[in-house]
């Protein structure tokens, strides 16, 4: 008789238990309770009596951290226990470290499991979350009246806006930050110290958090490691996120507000870094990047002005496997370097997840490979289509596995620019297969074209 009782108290007890973390599952939501619930029937909060608020702020933990008095030193427990019954519990200095830790685990499980949560992601995977949420924004801020254009890879700012009813060459930079996450809390990471409005751009895709640069400096110290924001109650980057209709008036207020400072800039005589405005013309945004990045947009745009009957147009989506689009073919650029062969050589590669690899077949429809002499004050472009690349064995096929790098002779081997190799190289001759100098184009650089710093002392040293 006892046992009987105990075991329909015991019942009771357990029916109770999976009514209410199953009803606070679904009223929460979220990943960290969508895991919960799908794995483990239930599952949600089980540590009820523990507190929700932060003793020292009074504000509402967010969702997946809770208070643990009994461990003064280190208060801010991970609620992730119940995702697998074979972890352990663990705590925290600061909530910081606790949503941290949470969210890493989450992404292990899903990861194992394939469920809601979202598994760490490799660099490709980044840039493909990256493009999705660019080319969204592009789509909802062209519709809504202001102009974005996205720069090419490398480049400080990741994008710029400018009214749409304005013609004048000057654009908002922007830097990016982009997550799956769908829901509280948000995780962005960020690196140095911004000089521009970052916008971070959550999963759902219905607008964007933003931070002027202010704002950041002036909270830098509230950064996790001093490169983790967190948009979670509490955190001083809880702000409301501003969807695209308002996202599109605030840029367009800040981009009325920085043309006022930059005509004071331009009153005062202020140039350069003195300029207070961060207002800046494309090529000035786009030539923010690395010395090779540099290169490789100054010879783009010195294409454009010397075969100027040609349709050029960039891509809406960063860190593609092509640079432009010319004549509406996707095209691939690549500035190259003179080998002590008598030749010139390109890099025929892209980045996947750390390692370089071979471009495939599918990549681009074009190779353009160009260089700037500026001795001889010529233009080097070689223009080699898809269907010559796969018989040259430069991109990858289901047949063959690609090639990094290509060899780019001047002469053909019936004697074509053979005078112009001479000059180049001087008594160097190259003894290889000639087959890509037949693509070869050379145009005089414009008289009024001042060669940039960049693009100086690449000249090959001729030999007698």
């Amino acid at each position: 008789m006892t046992y009987t009782f105990c075991g329909l108290v015991m019942t009771a007890l357990v029916w109770h238990l999976r009514v209410t973390t199953t009803h606070g599952a679904k009223e929460n939501g979220g990943v960290l309770n969508k895991i919960t619930a799908s794995v483990c029937g239930g599952g949600g909060e089980l540590m009820s009596k523990r507190k929700r608020e932060d003793p020292e702020t009074g504000l509402e933990l967010p969702y997946g951290v809770l208070y643990a008095p009994h461990c003064p030193t280190k208060p801010y427990q991970a609620n992730w226990q119940n995702i697998d019954r074979k972890q352990r519990t663990k705590c925290f200095e600061t909530v910081e470290k606790a949503l941290e830790h949470r969210d890493k685990m989450i992404q292990k499980i899903s990861a194992e499991r394939n469920i809601d949560g979202q598994p760490e992601l490799s660099s490709a995977d980044s840039h493909a979350i990256e493009s999705m949420s660019l080319s969204k924004c592009v789509e909802y801020c062209r519709s809504l009246g202001i102009d974005t254009r996205i720069w090419q890879a490398g480049t400080r700012s990741d994008f710029g806006h400018r009214p749409a009813d304005q013609t004048i060459d000057l654009w908002l930079p922007v830097q990016a930050k982009t997550t799956l996450v769908s829901c509280f809390p948000y995780r962005f990471f960020l690196r140095g110290e911004y000089a521009m409005d970052v916008a971070c751009f959550p999963g759902q895709g219905s607008g964007a958090f933003v931070f002027s640069k202010q704002f950041l400096r002036d909270n830098k110290e509230k950064l996790y490691s001093g490169k983790c924001l967190y948009i979670a109650p509490g955190s001083a980057f809880n702000t409301p996120m501003l969807t695209w209709p308002n996202y599109v008036k605030h840029m367009i207020d800040r981009w009325n507000d920085e043309l006022a400072v930059h005509k004071l800039d331009a009153e005062a005589g202020r140039i350069g870094s003195d300029r207070v405005s961060v207002l800046r013309s494309e090529m000035e945004l786009r030539m923010d990047c690395s010395t090779n990045s540099q290169r490789e947009i100054v010879t783009q745009m010195l294409m454009q002005s010397v075969i100027h009957h040609r349709k050029y147009e960039w891509p809406d989506e960063p860190n593609g496997h092509f640079d432009r689009w010319v004549d509406g073919k996707r095209i691939q650029d690549k500035v190259v370097l003179p080998t002590n062969n008598g030749t010139f050589t390109a890099k025929t590669t892209k980045k996947v997840s750390g390692k370089q690899i071979p471009y495939a077949e599918e990549d681009i429809d074009e190779l353009v490979c160009v260089t700037i002499h500026t001795g001889l004050r010529l233009l080097f472009v070689w223009e080699i289509p898809l269907t010559d690349l796969k018989q040259l064995g430069v991109v990858s096929t289901k047949e063959i596995p690609g090639s990094t790098s290509l060899v780019l002779p001047i002469a053909t081997s019936d004697g074509v620019n053979k005078e112009l190799e001479v000059q180049v190289f001087g008594s160097k001759v190259y003894s290889g297969n000639r087959d890509v100098a037949k693509f070869l184009r050379v145009y005089p650089l414009p008289i009024e074209y001042c060669v940039p710093e960049c693009m100086q002392d690449r000249d090959p040293k001729v030999r007698g």
